[in-house]
């Protein structure tokens, strides 16, 4: 199933471009999102995801990232890796997506802000610590 998923280029540090990612109130809209692992979580794959509504994190307490667009080519303008917002989902839905071309590779994050990121994850007292476990993050 993860050779599946590499012939689409997903992959830790990918970045997707999700067309129709499912909120909690089932709206669905584009969403851009990071892959964390080359392993499967419980059949999953985790994910966090990314804002590009700056203003909303001016002053926040949440944990966040701010990720500049010349430092991370990747994305097409300044965004927020949402640290809170990291997530497993059932890897044959992201396979789904691929397949009907509902997804779109935009490229990889660079392994610093990897590091950055799980640094983040093991802080972050909302985030399952099977989820942990499953990166090998680890509050020091």
């Amino acid at each position: 199933m993860w050779n599946k998923l590499r012939s689409f280029g997903i992959k830790a540090r990918a970045v997707l471009l999700d067309l129709d990612y499912k909120f909690i109130d089932d709206k669905h809209k584009p969403k851009w999102i990071i892959i964390l692992s080359d392993g499967l979580i419980e059949k999953s794959i985790v994910f966090t995801l990314t804002t590009s509504q700056l203003k909303t994190y001016i002053g926040s307490r949440k944990p966040h990232i701010l990720v500049k667009k010349s430092d991370e080519p990747c994305f097409e303008k300044d965004c927020i890796i949402e640290i809170e917002e990291t997530h497993p989902v059932d890897i044959n839905e992201i396979l789904d997506k691929c397949k009907s071309k509902r997804i779109r590779h935009k490229g990889f994050i660079s392994e610093k802000l990897l590091k950055q990121i799980f640094n983040e994850i093991a802080e972050c007292q909302d985030i399952p610590e099977y989820i942990k476990e499953g990166l090998g993050v680890y509050d020091e």
